[in-house]
């Protein structure tokens, strides 16, 4: 009995020093001014003010540190001088981190966030990021709710030097990574895979999701599109650069980009405004060495704005305004006069009684391919209102326009034409073709276009 009692003390006492000697080595780890590269759990981090004042130039810069690794640095980074938006993130600096902290007259190191968790939703100042002694890795804000969680059973939290966030288990088998889920960026050594996306941020200060993605087709080609559904796409290229496993899923690494731009990147990130950006760091600043897509400024879906119209010549880019006025009436007047006085060009409104003696009580089908009909009997001018005396007296103009629309509407998407084209036929400096077709029953879905054929969104008509 007393040997059995002496063995379980024993053990206790060995159990008890194991877990000191984890806690004391996450202590040591979380407060060495060298920040590790990796931790175990339980421990935990505080979105809190440092108390290092050797660290002022990354307050400045408003980062946390929680791992470093050379260049890089996951912890907590806010991008308001307030510390009211802050992010689990993780940045790429310029420079090494040791030379950052170690230069106390650098006021604002270049740095690039890469990578963040909570981009759509961020915390401010005492939020907790918590590694479980279960393993998962888990954000809370300031008031205890959940804002993030990986959802894992992890034995250890690694940040290697390319800048990729891993959570391992006890058999070294990696359960989560960054690189997995990408944001805005592309690193060195990762890996870009079909049904992945790089979506572009709202702004350098507003980590949300912004407009545009890049992502690899279910055909192999590079995309470039504009959010949200259905997306408008203004990049396709122009054949298959992407690799596939063994499994046959599509896929890009970023050194294959680098590769085939024939460009040294050291990051690539999709811009607010859609372009895809090749940055190399130098000892002072990122600076942009490629503009990756290498399209017209017009191909861009909003850089003239939502309707304006773009025109590009060798050495600019110009921004106006179709002609186009708008009346404006201010009568007070009822709503029923309104409409049926005020506001030319709608159909004529009928009651039921009306619409029972006219149909026979509703034997006689009406208004069965009207338009078509005339437009085949060349007779478009019997479509133009009859009562209102500005369409009368613009009748040539209307019957223009409804042979414009007819053309945006073709069944072959490729005929449609462009933007400019539709601006120049409104101001009579180009003529409409003739033999038109107006059967709109059969519009092809988008979907069913094969990707060889499909013309790009910002060659069709509509608003730019």
């Amino acid at each position: 009995m007393v040997i059995m009692n002496g063995t379980r003390w024993i053990l206790t006492a060995f159990l008890t020093l194991i877990i000191i000697q984890s806690l004391l080595l996450n202590l040591i780890i979380a407060q060495n001014l060298d920040y590790p590269s990796v931790v175990y759990p339980p421990l935990s981090w505080r979105n809190g003010l440092s108390s290092k004042s050797n660290f002022g130039s990354l307050e400045a810069a408003g980062v946390k540190p929680i791992l470093v690794n050379g260049n890089f640095v996951c912890g907590f980074h806010c991008t308001s001088t307030t510390l009211e938006t802050c992010f689990f993130a993780i940045s790429f600096f310029n420079t090494s981190f040791a030379a950052v902290t170690g230069d106390n007259s650098n006021p604002s190191p270049e740095i690039v966030i890469v990578w963040s968790a909570n981009r759509n939703n961020p915390v401010q100042l005492e939020a907790e990021l918590k590694f479980t002694q279960q393993g998962d890795l888990v954000l809370q804000d300031a008031h205890g709710a959940l804002v993030w969680s990986t959802n894992t059973t992890a034995a250890r939290l690694n940040l290697t030097h390319q800048g990729n966030l891993l959570l391992f288990d006890k058999t070294n088998k990696v359960l989560w990574q960054s690189f997995d889920h990408p944001t805005d960026s592309f690193l060195p050594g990762q890996r870009l895979v079909y049904g992945q996306k790089l979506r572009s941020s709202q702004s350098e200060m507003n980590l949300s999701e912004g407009l545009y993605s890049f992502i690899i087709d279910d055909h192999g080609y590079f995309m470039a599109y504009m959010e949200p559904d259905p997306f408008q796409v203004y990049y396709w290229s122009d054949r298959v650069y992407s690799s596939r496993t063994k499994a046959g899923q599509f896929y890009t690494e970023f050194e294959d980009m680098a590769t085939l731009w024939n460009s040294t990147f050291t990051l690539i990130k999709i811009r607010s405004d859609g372009h895809l950006m090749g940055y190399q760091s130098t000892n002072s600043s990122w600076t942009e060495s490629m503009d990756i897509f290498g399209i017209n400024q017009c191909n861009y879906p909003l850089v003239c704005g939502e309707y304006g119209l773009c025109t590009e010549s060798s050495d600019s880019t110009t921004c106006s305004c179709p002609g186009v006025g708008v009346k404006k009436y201010s009568k007070k007047v009822d709503e029923e006069d309104y409409l049926d006085h005020i506001i030319s060009g709608l159909p004529t409104r009928f009651s039921y009684e009306e619409l029972k003696v006219i149909t026979k009580n509703f034997s006689i089908k009406l208004g069965e391919g009207g338009f078509g009909r005339k437009a085949k009997e060349e007779q478009l001018e019997d479509l133009v209102d009859k009562h209102g005396d500005e369409m009368q007296s613009n009748a040539s103009e209307v019957v223009k326009t409804m042979k414009v629309a007819a053309c945006c509407l073709r069944n072959e998407i490729r005929r449609r034409p462009s933007m400019s084209t539709v601006v120049k036929v409104l101001e009579g400096s180009m003529n409409i073709e003739d033999s038109l077709s107006y059967d709109f029953s059969n519009l092809p879905e988008l979907e069913a276009v094969a990707t060889d054929s499909l013309i790009l969104a910002s060659s069709l008509s509509g608003p730019r």
